[in-house]
């Protein structure tokens, strides 16, 4: 079954406090990853940007997994960010002691 392209709201269609509400959720997630880039230190900046890049190259690269009676995708770059995870380790916080 398809759905008319009508069927589909648009942005600019959705009532005040929905929009308002999208509006605010848009605003606060970028400002999470002003913060979090403000505070990024890479000590291994080149395997970042390799891991970033295959990342990227990968994303676009789907396998199709039969589950039951309905069909799900494992993207390849999900194998990546979790290698990224393995090699570049947590963000670790800096603990003072006094």
């Amino acid at each position: 079954m398809r759905r008319r392209k009508s069927d589909n709201p648009d942005f600019v269609s959705l009532p005040a406090p929905a929009l308002a509400y999208v509006v605010a959720v848009v605003i606060a997630g970028a400002g999470c990853l002003v913060a979090a880039a403000l505070q990024l230190r890479l000590e291994h900046a080149g395997l970042f940007a390799t891991l970033l890049g295959l990342a990227i190259a990968t994303s676009a690269a789907k396998i199709q997994l039969p589950l039951g009676r309905s069909q799900s995708n494992l993207s390849l770059s999900h194998v990546v960010n979790f290698w990224a995870l393995f090699a570049l380790g947590p963000r670790r916080r800096s603990v003072s002691r006094p």
